[in-house]
């Protein structure tokens, strides 16, 4: 369950960042919004230097950084509006989506304005027939639901380690 945030003197208040993080970050949005450039990569480049998290970065696509939080979760952040988008976007798939369906999300655990906090996981999922076969049923299934999934790549899922096909990254998911 994704866990609403308190606020102490205006200020959000988490479980697991730091003040210091969410100061970071919040900078780091503020000077996101006045650079003009669509370049992924300058875009991911000056992030990182802004934001100087002291979490390893373990990835990063188009919209978002991911840094690994050493506690069985990891942190996104935005890096460019659509990075906004799709993180706000997870929050309403995740919490507004059919219970059946929610199983297959990676969970998410807190999230505040420019990031979102989701379990770790690393399990990739095999390229077998048998895999394929639940990816589409899963597909069916999401739309059967309501929710138009896209960006399926394999990057992208994770299995649990009971073997459950999971979404890591559903920013790109729509509801009907």
């Amino acid at each position: 369950m994704v866990k609403p945030l308190e606020k102490r003197g205006g200020n959000v208040v988490s479980a697991i960042l730091r003040d210091k993080d969410i100061k970071s970050i919040n900078l780091w949005i503020s000077k996101m919004k006045q650079y003009k450039t669509k370049d992924p990569d300058w875009m991911t480049k000056a992030a990182v230097k802004i934001l100087k998290l002291d979490y390893k970065l373990i990835g990063y696509g188009y919209e978002r950084v991911t840094y690994d939080l050493q506690n069985g979760y990891v942190l996104k952040v935005a890096t460019s509006e659509l990075g906004l988008k799709s993180n706000k976007n997870e929050c309403i798939i995740y919490k507004y989506c059919h219970a059946k369906l929610k199983e297959h999300l990676c969970p998410i655990k807190e999230f505040g304005y420019g990031w979102i906090i989701m379990k770790k996981m690393t399990i990739p999922v095999p390229r077998t027939e048998d895999y394929d076969n639940q990816l589409k049923y899963l597909k069916k299934r999401f739309r059967q639901y309501g929710v138009r999934p896209k960006d399926l790549v394999r990057p992208n899922l994770a299995l649990t380690k009971k073997g459950k096909i999971v979404f890591i990254d559903y920013g790109d998911f729509t509801l009907k």
